[in-house]
């Protein structure tokens, strides 16, 4: 009995769980397509009824019908004797709404009355009494209405009743929760304007890691009419939400364990893994003894584990992540035991050089850590980057080198943007502070001028 309970418990938790990321997946979406609709002149209509939410008017089912009387409507009927009318000879049964020429049989006549005839005045009816009980077949204008039979009408009046009542409470619900969201939202930007400055003195040059540089003109490489769905994400890509940093140089450890931690999901195991470790393992120079070069890029540590015979990636609570650097000592070893209690490893990733490629990983579902100098309105923003802004009031700083990132879909933008044909949905590692809950979308041109020319690796399978 209780393990039946305990299962019950965790349906009931996994069910919740779903569907406030479905919540924070609309949110994150909704708001990034506002942003387009609110300041770039992009109309709503383009975007479609994709992310936008319950809608708060309920219409009703076409096949129900309307079964709720008007409120004037009388319970019982008009049995009051008719008025006294002078009879058309001729006529049989005329009522006052019926026309004159409908069933005439002869000739006027001159008042004299045709024997055999009835006439409305030669019998008075007596009325019928009713008692205060509902009449058959006569729905009350009650204000609530809670039929007990079980006919055909009142079995469609339930589930009209029930299916109202159900939408206005998911409506709601979920209004509800996307103002928490929201209000979480706006308290965490306030903490990430306050670390804004370590953010951007912990920016790296990922050319000085190695790697495989792109050959041929960047531009040429890139070039690309792609025109995606209204949006595509990869599969769990919201499954929590963004982690913070600190005040480390260790993006690229954050974009590349966040994608092994949604390629776990995908294939139903949710575990957070280690940061900490990550940052270590991308950096074989700093194991044995400290060093002071800062940052890392992904490749290393990927192609570690993807060779390990046993797994490498310890979890982020046997390894736990420290947010305070360690002057002279970029990876803090030594690392503590835990850190070195693999429970997965790397089995395949790709290399993603020119656009069209990244998008074929993208919609394989295959999360992509990139690598992108920065400009000053990627810094501050509304869930939207794109190049025409990148220039407009400051320069790029002096001391800026790049920074990683992860990306996790792609959302179709209008060409009269002149931004290229899509934008790159992309998790950062600021909290959700930065952007729309720590996500934006990054045009397509944008991500050709500021790339860096190194290829970006796609996580296809761990285990």
């Amino acid at each position: 009995m209780k393990i039946l309970i305990l299962l019950l418990l965790i349906t009931i938790s996994i069910a919740h769980a779903s569907t406030s990321r479905q919540i924070y997946k609309d949110v994150v979406l909704g708001e990034i397509q506002a942003t387009f609709v609110r300041d770039y002149n992009v109309s709503q209509q383009y975007f479609g009824p994709v992310q936008k939410g319950p809608t708060k008017k309920i219409v009703k089912k076409k096949e129900l019908p309307n079964l709720k009387p008007e409120p004037n409507l009388s319970p019982t009927p008009d049995l009051s004797p008719r008025p006294k009318r002078r009879i058309k000879r001729g006529l049989i049964g005329l009522d006052d709404e019926d026309d004159e020429n409908d069933g005439w049989l002869g000739k006027k006549g001159k008042g004299k009355k045709k024997k055999g005839l009835i006439e409305d005045n030669d019998f008075t009816p007596e009325p019928i009494k009713l008692n205060k009980r509902t009449v058959k077949g006569i729905i009350q204008p009650n204000k609530n209405i809670t039929p007990k039979r079980n006919d055909w009408t009142s079995k469609k009046l339930r589930d009209l009743n029930k299916w109202q009542k159900t939408s206005k409470e998911e409506t709601n619900k979920w209004y509800q929760d996307k103002a928490k969201i929201l209000n979480r939202w706006k308290k965490a930007n306030k903490v990430f304007k306050k670390n804004l400055p370590s953010y951007k003195k912990n920016l790296v040059n990922f050319e000085s890691f190695g790697g495989h540089s792109l050959n041929g003109d960047r531009s040429n490489t890139l070039n690309t009419t792609v025109v995606g769905k209204n949006f595509v994400t990869i599969p769990h890509a919201f499954f929590s939400n963004v982690n913070d940093q600190g005040r480390r140089p260790t993006c690229a450890a954050f974009a590349a364990t966040r994608a092994l931690e949604i390629s776990l999901a995908q294939n139903g195991t949710e575990r957070k893994l280690s940061e900490q470790y990550f940052y270590y393992a991308s950096k074989p120079r700093c194991q044995s003894s400290p060093c002071s070069k800062k940052g890392s890029w992904a490749l290393n540590a990927f192609n570690k584990s993807k060779s390990s015979l046993i797994p490498d990636l310890p979890l982020e609570k046997d390894c736990p992540y420290k947010k305070q650097s360690k002057s002279g000592n970029e990876t803090q070893v030594p690392l503590r035991n835990g850190c070195f209690q693999g429970q997965h490893k790397v089995t395949k990733f790709t290399k993603a050089q020119s656009l069209m490629a990244i998008i074929k990983q993208l919609d394989n579902g295959a999360p992509i850590v990139s690598a992108f100098k920065l400009s000053p309105n990627f810094y501050s923003n509304k869930g939207v980057v794109l190049y025409k802004d990148s220039r407009k009031s400051e320069k790029m700083n002096s001391h800026a080198s790049g920074h990683a990132v992860l990306l996790i879909g792609y959302m179709k933008i209008p060409k009269s943007l002149n931004e290229g044909n899509i934008c790159f949905l992309t998790a950062n590692s600021w909290g959700t502070g930065w952007g729309k809950g720590g996500h934006a979308c990054l045009s397509e041109k944008w991500v050709k001028n500021y790339r860096f020319p190194i290829p970006f690796l796609a996580v296809n399978s761990v285990r």
